[in-house]
């Protein structure tokens, strides 16, 4: 780590409410002790890809729709394998088949107008490309995939996690230079609340935002501290990318894990509390589930996404897309189905 990183770790680190002292430390460092040199940082070339003619065959133009959004976020792009990532090849791909099926990305602020009511603008297939964690790979992977199809994203970032310059993760300057290259959103993930914290005496582990804290000794975190912790977080961020990011406007805000108590919790009261408090403050509050198309009459603070994985294939992508548009009857109950066997072989370099 460099001098300056650290200066801009201890900076990040006053400036926090005492609040959030205690997550600041929870919140994991990628980067090695041993300091290894920095990562490159550049956008990769788009990888050629070469679907087979059965592959584009089925990629055809999808009717045109209207009253409707629906919304893809991905996590990293790396060739590593984890779950939650997809290599550029089978990115470039899904970008291709966007392009093929007659969709046209949006930003995040039409995407808010078009919940407000707003549809002027709108293309005749719209779609919200987003992005969650503000992670380095999301942008090499996909920044001039996304230039090449004159595709846009939103990326939504744990600023706490930029703030500590944190290599895993965007600097500042790089997430600037994103929003002036008109290619890229920049809102709100969390602040240092991206966490998993122990709930409960057992060990027990939960999302921050959903669950109180344990604190040790049979001693639980009051209802009260939980609300002035998460407040905090949310206040906190948003004021320090309002800093960093100019002309940053706080439309959408991406609940860390999904989760804000809705399932599981050890506060009855955190869910209804979480759910209004991030209702006030953004007018788009994205999850990770159920994973259906965004309507005018959606609740904007509970917004399902489409989610993909290293395991969605293309196919299945482009089939949830169609069987989830306007019309099509009883289309969340529908599995993604498996790759056909004719098309199983994808070629992608």
């Amino acid at each position: 780590m460099s001098p300056r990183e650290a200066l801009r770790g201890a900076g990040a680190f006053l400036l926090l409410p005492l609040s959030l002292v205690p997550l600041y430390f929870a919140v994991p460092r990628l980067r090695g002790a041993s300091d290894a040199p920095s990562v490159e940082r550049r956008a990769l070339p788009v990888p050629a890809i070469h679907p087979t003619n059965a592959e584009l065959a089925r990629w055809q133009a999808l009717p045109a729709f209207r009253g409707a959004v629906p919304v893809l976020v991905y996590h990293g792009i790396n060739d590593i394998g984890d779950h939650y990532s997809v290599s550029q090849g089978a990115f470039t791909e899904q970008m291709e088949m966007l392009k093929r099926a007659g969709f046209q990305t949006i930003s995040i602020g039409q995407y808010v107008r078009f919940l407000q009511g707003d549809a002027r603008g709108l293309p005749p297939r719209p779609i919200l490309i987003t992005f969650d964690d503000g992670r380095l790979d999301s942008y090499r992977g996909a920044d001039k995939v996304l230039a090449a199809y004159a595709f846009r994203a939103t990326m939504f970032v744990i600023v706490g996690q930029t703030e500590a310059a944190n290599g895993f993760y965007l600097g500042w300057d790089e997430l600037r230079r994103m929003a002036d290259s008109g290619r890229w959103d920049i809102q709100e993930h969390a602040g240092v609340g991206h966490v998993n914290v122990q709930i409960d005496a057992a060990g027990h582990i939960g999302p921050a935002y959903a669950y109180k804290r344990y604190l040790g000794d049979g001693k639980m975190e009051s209802y009260d501290a939980y609300r002035r912790r998460v407040i905090d977080d949310v206040t906190w961020a948003k004021r320090t990318l309002s800093e960093h990011i100019p002309g940053f406007s706080p439309w959408s805000f991406a609940v860390p894990f999904g989760d804000f108590g809705q399932d599981n919790t050890n506060d009855r009261r955190i869910p209804r509390f979480l759910n209004r408090f991030l209702a006030r403050n953004f007018l788009a509050v994205f999850l990770t589930w159920p994973p259906r198309y965004t309507r005018q009459q959606s609740d904007p603070s509970q917004l399902g996404r489409i989610e993909v994985h290293s395991d969605t294939t293309t196919y299945q992508l482009y089939h949830a897309l169609d069987v989830r548009m306007p019309g099509f009857a009883k289309a969340a109950a529908l599995p993604a189905p498996a790759e056909p066997a004719q098309h199983h072989t994808r070629k992608t370099r």
